[in-house]
């Protein structure tokens, strides 16, 4: 919940700049709505990372058998922590949408419509985060609750391949992001 405060934050930052600054042209203006979808794309990701590291802790448990290394309260909250990104992957996107609306400012667009296409891959792979999340919960849970991690070894063998698809899932999002950070820096001159 605490994300999607600082997402609406940086947002009503992002739209007091843009009073202030007023007609400075679309390409003031461009600039103006990307810094605001940067800066929410930056807590989306510090978020995400957050998220990344907790999965991995829980599935290293998993794999270990080591049940004293797992936060319940993590487990817990992992699904509707994803399901908070998902709707944060969303709002990025219509930030970035601002910028598809303005005319002559092709570079920024182009940006733009990057980070949008590396956003809905991000929500895509989220959102196979989850499916697999939900598919482990039961044996997660009953590993907590009990102790005995076979449900969870067995259900981590039946997800061996929406794992796998999920690292590939991914990979694909990580390119498209490096894909718009090299119109960022290559057109747009911007290396923050």
């Amino acid at each position: 919940m605490k994300k999607v405060l600082v997402v609406a934050l940086v947002v009503m930052l992002g739209v007091a700049s843009l009073a202030v600054v007023g007609c400075g042209g679309d390409t003031d203006q461009a600039k103006e709505y990307m810094v605001a979808a940067d800066a929410a794309n930056d807590v989306l990701t510090v978020a995400s990372d957050k998220l990344d590291k907790s999965t991995e802790a829980i599935i290293g448990a998993a794999i270990s058998g080591d049940l004293s290394a797992v936060d319940a309260t993590v487990v817990a909250t992992v699904g509707s922590d994803i399901e908070a990104l998902i709707a944060e992957c969303d709002q990025v996107k219509e930030m970035y949408k601002n910028i598809t609306s303005l005319e002559g400012v092709e570079d920024y667009v182009d940006y733009a419509n990057n980070m949008i296409e590396y956003l809905t891959a991000q929500k895509a792979t989220l959102s196979a985060g989850l499916e697999i999340f939900k598919q482990l919960s039961p044996a997660i849970q009953t590993w907590a609750e009990t102790g005995d991690s076979s449900a969870l070894t067995a259900a981590m063998g039946e997800a061996g391949p929406a794992l796998e698809g999920l690292a590939e899932l991914q990979k694909k999002a990580d390119a498209l992001f490096k894909s718009a950070v090299k119109i960022k820096v290559d057109k747009l001159q911007e290396v923050n």
